[in-house]
């Protein structure tokens, strides 16, 4: 099953829930189920750690503390977020700027011929304006800054960045260079 676990001591993981936040705990993201998962080390039930799913509601954000890089989830509703065109669920807030970069982690159970395989496949979203939109190829993500897409194709030129193997901080970059051109021109 596709999980993002924290299960070591050097990842602790974090949670806020309704607000108040709890730290160094054992935390899983299922990504096909798409759930939460807290485990305590200190129990057992039938020899296995106890684990157990939390309910999505209260859940405000968690976060993977993995050394130097922090993944930081949070839980989207498109009744409760405007602007929120997607699946409500949990998504990892990659940038939170002016535009804004969201992952959602997935997936998908694979049959092939009678052997099951559970298939990671995230996806990238991005807004720029107003909705979320998927970025699938280097034309998609230009063609997402409208008439400064010309800009940022130099800039991606310039500082080497090729959005088909970008990692999110390479494109978060990108954002963030986007976001301080808006803002000079005011």
């Amino acid at each position: 099953m596709g999980t993002l676990r924290s299960t070591d001591r050097k990842r602790k993981s974090s949670l806020i829930l309704k607000g108040r936040r709890y730290d160094n705990l054992t935390l899983e993201y299922d990504t096909y189920l798409e759930e939460l998962i807290y485990s305590d080390s200190s129990k057992f039930i039938d020899y296995k750690i106890f684990k157990i799913s939390l309910n999505k509601d209260p859940v405000d954000r968690f976060i993977f503390n993995l050394g130097s890089d922090s993944l930081i989830f949070r839980h989207f509703n498109p009744a409760k977020d405007w602007n929120f065109n997607l699946p409500e669920g949990f998504y990892e807030e990659v940038y939170d700027g002016r535009s804004k970069f969201i992952i959602r982690h997935r997936s998908y159970l694979q049959d092939e011929e009678g052997i099951y395989e559970y298939i990671y496949s995230p996806e990238d979203y991005i807004m720029i304006n107003n909705g979320y939109t998927k970025v699938k190829n280097s034309k998609g993500f230009l063609k997402l800054f409208g008439e400064k897409s010309g800009e940022i194709k130099k800039f991606i030129r310039i500082n080497k960045v090729h959005i088909r193997k970008a990692d999110k901080n390479q494109i978060a970059f990108v954002l963030r260079f986007y976001d301080s051109m808006m803002s000079s021109d005011k």
